[in-house]
């Protein structure tokens, strides 16, 4: 079977575009997971565990978590935080206009086409986005993405291990454990 979306875009720019995308997402969970283990807890109670589902809706807010995550972690890993903050902030918007954004030829080069808010509420001012994206563009967008998630997965390891350090469970307790798909053994 062969879509309208294959017919309008190469395979290439597809493929490409999937392991964008994936890549975003696996860097979302990963800064949520941050988040989750900086607060020191393996267990939350309902409340406390729908504030925390809560941030994932909202990528604001989730780095605000990281913002307090690397208050709270040990220097060299708060560092290295607030060092990344600013590299995933200032994606937010092209990853959304990545994922939501329509891609099409037109003018005889691939181009986006997507409308977003700045700002909340009242205050939200609406923008259109409609040119043209060069594929050094794309190449270079995947390239930062991927560094990014090298540098999330790695600080979420570290916060692991610190986190164990400092609170070890019992012999006898099953830990609950998230992997970089958020797989439970």
């Amino acid at each position: 079977m062969r879509t309208v979306v294959e017919g309008m875009l190469p395979a290439r720019f597809l493929m490409q575009h999937a392991i964008y995308m994936q890549t975003c997402a696996h860097i979302e969970l990963g800064c949520w997971h941050i988040v989750q283990i900086a607060h020191g807890k393996r267990r939350f109670t309902v409340s406390e565990w729908e504030k925390v589902l809560g941030l994932k809706k909202d990528n604001w807010k989730i780095i605000d978590g990281l913002k307090e995550a690397a208050c709270w972690a040990p220097a060299p890993i708060g560092l290295r935080l607030h060092a990344l903050i600013p590299r995933i902030r200032d994606g937010i918007e092209p990853r959304n206009a990545a994922a939501h954004g329509a891609w099409f030829y037109g003018d005889g080069a691939l181009r986006i086409e997507h409308y977003f808010t700045r700002g909340r509420g009242k205050a939200a001012q609406w923008f259109h986005i409609d040119e043209p994206v060069q594929q050094r563009t794309i190449d270079a967008a995947i390239e930062d993405a991927d560094s990014i998630l090298i540098e999330v997965v790695s600080i979420r390891a570290a916060l692991q291990e610190e986190l164990a350090r400092r609170y070890p469970l019992p012999e006898d307790a099953v830990a609950p454990s998230i992997t970089l798909l958020g797989a439970r053994p």
